[in-house]
Order: structure tokens, then sequence, then C-alpha cells
């Protein structure tokens, strides 16, 4: 566009420019309205990928461990999405497993579909749109195994409202176009060129990050009012910018500062704490024939609460190691059962024999090697057994060593109070416990679980849990990463 533009109103060119200005807004609205609806079907689309996706994840173990009833509430709870009209679970031979409802023998059917066939065969999720509904497959696997797939029926209505009001959108934006332009082609074409450019101008600037950007019209009239809406426009969003970035900082900082905080405490509380465990050892080697009764009760009550507080205080320094990116993971070749399993259970028999506990491990062949970081495998599994012995009032705690065809897993296994499934979902939440407040029957911090997360996120292992309320909790931690 020229710097300035001289037009002559006649008859003859006011006929032209009209019928150009809507020539214009036509092709703009028809334009405008596809890429503004292309747009509406990516985004709807992407939703339901993503959607779909995390279905994928979040049903891949329990498709694994064909748990129907667990796979029945996640498709009930993804199905809380008014745009979902269909879910099912499908396995490796095209047979609906469920549809998040009961399913019997003779209402079981064989998906027949080339989009499930070209999403196995491209591992990836195929769709199509078909009528008013978009139908999407994707395959469902863990590594090496192909566990089944899932299809899912995504509604197009709300795509449809959103596409007629795009349309009607820039229907209104371009008859109010239309009529504003006419007049100003009438009677300000000299006068509002310019300005017109400056605010296009300004507001590419804009949408390309430059919130100092003022805009100076001086038309005295509606121009004139619009630079300055946009001027206080372009202020707000930098304001609300600067806030928004101002409280990621403080909250990064608040969190990193209690995490420091944390650590600095424990260091200084843990010298102290170290010296009274060593130096009541002494008295008691010392005095210890002269000893009897509550005198010599309290020596032990006071070496049990300084080992509580060491670990507690080991608890904090090891997560905020973790979480401040200081923990430096060492990989190498490691036999479970003799280098980390036997030499945990020899720690912890004294305390499964002051309960009354059996601990067992066993192996199902020798020498299973797992390539990890020694340190942070031999915590997640301390974490797991000294829980197991913690709540586990009588009966067995007891660990497995075995691998399969794709990974080592290792089982440990307890006959204690289990865990409620209303708290599963925030197990391994730092500082969280089931049983909270004073009056709390088990001591601890509520970091043991959190840790036992991050070790297993340090060696690339997964972990599962499998627990029934008063009757017994199982965790299996899968090593993928083996050596045979």
């Amino acid at each position: 566009m020229a710097d300035k533009i001289n037009l002559t109103l006649t008859k003859k060119y006011l006929a032209v420019g009209v019928i150009g200005l809507l020539g214009i807004i036509i092709t703009f609205t028809i334009i405008n309205t596809n890429y503004q609806n292309e747009n509406l079907r990516e985004q709807h689309l992407k939703q339901a990928k993503s959607l779909l996706t995390i279905l994928k994840v979040s049903t891949a173990e329990d498709i694994y461990a064909s748990n129907i009833y667990q796979l029945r509430q996640t498709i009930s709870f993804v199905k809380r999405d008014s745009a979902v009209v269909e879910i099912l679970i499908i396995d490796t031979k095209n047979k609906v497993i469920t549809n998040g409802e009961r399913i019997s023998e003779e209402e079981v059917f064989i998906i027949d579909d080339p989009l499930l066939d070209a999403s196995i065969n491209e591992k990836k999720i195929s769709w199509e749109y078909r009528g008013s509904t978009l139908h999407l497959f994707v395959p469902v696997e863990l590594p090496n195994i192909h566990l089944g797939s899932i299809k899912m029926v995504y509604s197009l209505q709300e795509l449809r409202v959103a596409e007629l009001s795009v349309l009607l959108n820039n229907l209104k934006f371009g008859s109010v176009i239309f009529i504003v332009g006419f007049l100003l082609v009438l009677f300000f074409v000299k006068k509002i060129v310019n300005p017109i450019k400056e605010l296009t101008a300004g507001t590419l600037q804009v949408a390309s990050g430059n919130y100092d950007l003022k805009i100076i019209v001086d038309t005295r009239d509606e121009l004139e009012a619009l630079s300055e809406s946009f001027n206080k426009m372009v202020e707000e969003v930098k304001l609300s910018r600067d806030e928004m970035i101002s409280a990621k900082e403080n909250a990064e900082a608040s969190d990193k500062l209690k995490t420091e905080f944390l650590a600095q405490m424990s260091h200084e509380i843990r010298t102290p704490i170290n010296a009274i465990v060593n130096f009541t050892r002494l008295l008691k080697s010392e005095f210890e024939y002269k000893l009897y009764g509550e005198v010599k009760e309290s020596f032990d009550i006071i070496e049990q609460s300084s080992n509580r507080l060491i670990r507690t205080i080991d608890l904090i320094l090891n997560m905020a190691e973790i979480q401040t990116g200081n923990y430096k993971a060492l990989f190498e070749e490691i036999n479970l059962y003799k280098e980390i399993i036997l030499p945990l259970k020899s720690e912890f028999e004294i305390s499964a024999k002051e309960k009354n506990l059996e601990l067992i491990s066993e192996e199902s062949e020798k020498d299973i090697i797992v390539r990890g970081d020694k340190y942070s495998i031999t915590q997640l599994f301390s974490n797991l057994i000294d829980n197991a012995i913690k709540y586990t009032k009588e009966g067995t705690v007891k660990i497995v060593v075995g691998k399969n065809k794709t990974n080592v897993f290792v089982d440990v296994i307890d006959t204690g109070i289990g865990i409620a499934d209303e708290f599963l979902p925030f197990i391994y939440e730092p500082f969280l416990q089931e049983d909270k407040g004073y009056s709390r029957k088990f001591e601890g911090t509520g970091l043991g679980l959190a840790l036992v997360k991050k070790y297993c996120e340090i060696n690339k292992a997964e972990i599962k849990i499998d627990t029934i309320k008063n009757k017994g909790t199982t965790f299996t931690i899968m090593f993928f990463r083996t050596v045979i």
C-alpha cells in the first residue's frame, strides 16, 4: 500500500469503491471463516487425540492385568465429557472387552474396521469423520507387547455449533466493516488511511510481542478513541503477562527456598542427633551393668527415637537432593537379589522379629541382573520393605525377584492394613499420609513412597500397586532395561 492515497470521490469511483469493498469483505469472510473452521476442526481433533492418548496410557496396565472393573471405572470417568459418545476396549483378537458397562458373553462382538487395522499396523492413532461423529482407534502397548486397542467415538455437535457461530460472527463483522467502510470511503478516505495503517502495523507488532508500543492518532474522532483503547488494551495485556511471569517466578523461588530450607535444617539437626546417639550408646555400654528397670528402657527409647529422627532427616535430604536436581545417578550392572535384596533382608530381620513377622525372600532364577543406580535402587526397596513391616501387624512380608521376556520384576508383598481406594491417587504425593493428625496410629513423614516413585523414574522403572483394605498390599517394581 502506498504511503499516501488520494481518491477523487465522484459517483463513478464511489460505485467502484463500494463494489470493491463489498468484494473484499465477501472474500475475507469466506477465507476467514474457512481458516477459523479449519482451526476449530484441528483443535477438536487434537482434543480428541489427546483424550484418547491419556486413556491409552491410563488403561495400559489394567488391560495387561485384565482388570475389567478398573477399565469400566476409567471409561465412566472419561465419558463425563459430553463429547465422548462411545469408548470400546478391544483385545488383540479385535474382540470388545468392555464398553464401560457389564457385557455378557452373548453381547461380545468383534470389531471389523479398516481404521483399527491401520492403527495397529502403523502403531498410531487412526481417525475418520463419519457423519456427525469422529471415529478414532489407537493401539495399546507395553514395551514389546501388543495389549489391544481402544476405539473412541467423538461427537461433532459442538464443532458444528462453533462453525455456525464463526460464520454468523464473520457475517456480522463483515456487515459492520462494509457499513463503516462505505462511510469512510464516502467522507473520510484521505483522513483515515494513514491512521488505519498505523493501527494495523501496531496490531502486528503487538501480536509479535512488542508490548511497549504506543500508537498516537490525532484525528479527534473515533479513530483517536480507538487508538487510546488499543493502547490501554496493550498495557493491560503487558501487565497481565508481567504478573503471570512474576507469579511463576515467585512460586518457583518459594518452592526452591522451601526445599533448600528443609535440606539446610536437616543438615543442622543431623549433627547434634548423631552426637546424641553416639554418646547415648557410649553411656549405655559404660554403665550397662548398673542399669535396670525404667532407666535401662530409657536408653533404648532414646536410641529408637534418635534413629527415627535420623531416618526422617535422611528422607528429607534425599527428597531435597532430587528436587533440586543435585542427585547424580551412577548406572552399573547389579545383581538384584544378592546385592540389594539379601542385604536389606538382613537389615530388616530384627525389625520383623520384634513384631513376630516372617520376612521371606526368594528369586525365580539365579543371578538376575539389571542396569541401574545402586544407591537409589537400594533406597527404593528399603522404603518399601520398611513400610511393609511398619503397616503389618501379623503374618508375613515377602520379597520375590523374577523376570519374564520383557522385564525384571520385584514384588514386595505384605499382609498388612492395605490402602483405601480413595487414597490411591495421592499415595506418591510428598508429606501426605492416609492416616492424618496427631491421633494417627503409624509414625512417618509421608516421604517414603514419594521417594520410591522418584527412584523408579531415575532407573526407568515402573511401579504398580495392588492393595485390598485390611487384607494386604503388593508393590511391583518393573525394570525394562535388563542385562541377561
